[in-house]
């Protein structure tokens, strides 16, 4: 089981299914993602200059709960990426661990945030009550926004 995950940036994954926000087309399963990762990655590898929102204002990995995502075991080895379309800290009660389209999200059990390695390699501790509309800017590689954690 894992508790880290790529950042595939704000991602509506599962579409319409999906009881979150997030940009559209669901791209997990194209070559077209806004953030460093998704399934198909190795299709279309990201490279450092294509992080044009700069590496230090871009989520790369976050935290994740394994009980609360069974897509962070070897199984599905090809899912280790959750996304920022999702509010931080989202736990469904009850627990619906196999909803992937409502549960590949960022969380941890750390009281109000979680932790997040930037482009970077710097990582910082993220408040749960961050402005969505900041929380998905940093989730992006090269969306244009001017996004810095306060």
């Amino acid at each position: 089981m894992g508790n880290y995950k790529g950042c595939i940036g704000d991602d509506q994954i599962g579409g319409t299914e999906s009881v979150h926000q997030g940009s559209m087309p669901d791209c997990h399963r194209t070559r077209n993602c806004n953030g460093f990762y998704w399934r198909h990655e190795y299709l279309n590898p990201i490279d450092f200059k294509k992080v044009t929102d700069g590496l230090s204002h871009t989520f790369m990995v976050g935290e994740d709960v394994a009980s609360q995502n069974w897509h962070s075991c070897p199984f599905y080895g090809n899912d280790v990426y959750d996304t920022c379309g999702a509010p931080l800290n989202y736990f469904p009660q009850p627990p619906t661990p196999d909803e992937w389209w409502n549960v590949m999200t960022f969380r941890s059990m750390h009281p109000a945030g979680a932790n997040f390695c930037m482009g970077d390699g710097s990582v910082s501790f993220v408040d749960e009550l961050i402005d969505y509309k900041l929380y998905r800017a940093l989730s992006t590689k090269a969306g244009g926004e001017l996004a810095q954690l306060p």
